[in-house]
């Protein structure tokens, strides 16, 4: 069975510090809109293609479906495409806490707890809040950094 690692993009691939302030305001459409000027996170980009060579990766973003061109040409253009099997994306009208959207998804992805806890091998993701409800879930998280927005 091959087994998956679990990572988000903004904080943890892409270094979004230069938009988090229209995060704190609550201000997603700003916020989201300007993503194509992230830089990568070289240190956990390195880690996942490093380990897309042992396990499949899915990366699990709280960003609105309607963003997914954008993401996948920011994903190209940091060289990470070819290194991901998944991109999963909240869907435009989930306005879900990102850690509730981020577990609905895995459990539709595989199933449900059983199959999450038999495919996802851990996560890695910065936001204080999924890493907590991932850790409440039983998931293992790596948190490379903090973020509270």
């Amino acid at each position: 069975m091959n087994r998956f690692v679990i990572f988000d993009i903004d904080g943890t691939l892409a270094d979004c510090s230069h938009r988090v302030d229209h995060a704190n305001a609550k201000d997603w459409d700003t916020f989201h809109s300007l993503a194509d000027d992230d830089m990568v996170i070289v240190n956990v980009a390195d880690l996942m293609v490093h380990l897309s060579g042992y396990a499949g990766i899915i990366l699990l973003t709280g960003r609105p479906e309607r963003y997914r061109y954008k993401t996948m040409e920011w994903l190209k253009r940091s060289g990470l495409d070819g290194f991901y099997e998944e991109l999963i994306m909240r869907e435009d009208d989930n306005f879900m806490k990102d850690g509730q959207m981020k577990l609905v998804a895995l459990e539709t992805r595989f199933g449900d707890y059983e199959g999450v806890m038999n495919s996802v091998w851990f996560v890695v993701d910065d936001r204080d809040t999924v890493v907590e409800a991932m850790r409440n879930y039983g998931l293992t998280v790596l948190q490379p950094a903090v973020g509270g927005y």
